[in-house]
């Protein structure tokens, strides 16, 4: 706090309520770039994700139960998120052995948005587990190497806001945009090599 000129520290004793809104400015830009969540809607499953339950397992896992540990894990590791969840509802060995698991145990408690994010829309069945902890573990854009804030859903990478809207790595064409492309290639495009080759033959 010494460090800190005297006029500075006058401002901060003065409108500490000023201060924290201003840090706290919440970027409405934002809502039009990424998915997000209202803490207090996730608040209610998020103990459900980070425990098991407190009766211990009956049930076993059958022929999986014959796998060390380290197999099974290296499993868990591989599977894509909606895979992982099917096997986590199988029974409360399920639960606990993926509850278990280092890299998932972070997600649920430091990254939720970012396992909330696939899982909302439908591309839960593209990443593992691994493919949303390694973003987790760094806080670099993979475009320019400067603080990556975001996670892009389409391939599980970080990414700055600046990258997001001007790099061609994260463009995203519509659809319905896609099809009309679609369409001006196949009217405008040589006819096939095959077809080619059937119409001079023929010809000869």
């Amino acid at each position: 706090m010494n460090s800190i000129p005297t006029d500075i520290r006058t401002h901060v004793k003065k409108h500490p309520d000023a201060i924290i809104r201003v840090c706290s400015y919440h970027r409405r830009d934002f809502d039009l770039v990424v998915v997000r969540s209202r803490p207090h809607e996730m608040q209610s499953i998020r103990t459900s994700l980070q425990a098991a339950f407190e009766t211990l397992p009956a049930a076993k896992l059958g022929i999986f139960d014959r796998l060390p540990v380290e197999l099974m894990f290296l499993v868990h590791r591989n599977l894509d998120i909606r895979s992982f969840f099917h096997f986590r509802q199988i029974n409360r060995q399920a639960r606990v052995l993926s509850t278990g698991l280092h890299e998932y145990q972070l997600i649920s408690k430091h990254g939720l948005e970012g396992l909330r994010g696939p899982l909302r829309t439908g591309l839960a069945h593209c990443f593992t587990i691994t493919d949303l902890y390694r973003p987790l573990v760094t806080d670099k854009c993979s475009t320019c190497g400067g603080f990556g804030g975001l996670l892009f859903l389409f391939t599980a990478e970080r990414c700055c806001l600046d990258c997001l809207q001007s790099s061609a790595h994260y463009r995203v064409l519509p659809p319905v945009y896609f099809r009309q492309s679609c369409t001006h290639i196949s009217k405008s495009a040589p006819a096939p090599i095959r077809a080619s080759f059937a119409d001079r033959a023929w010809h000869l």
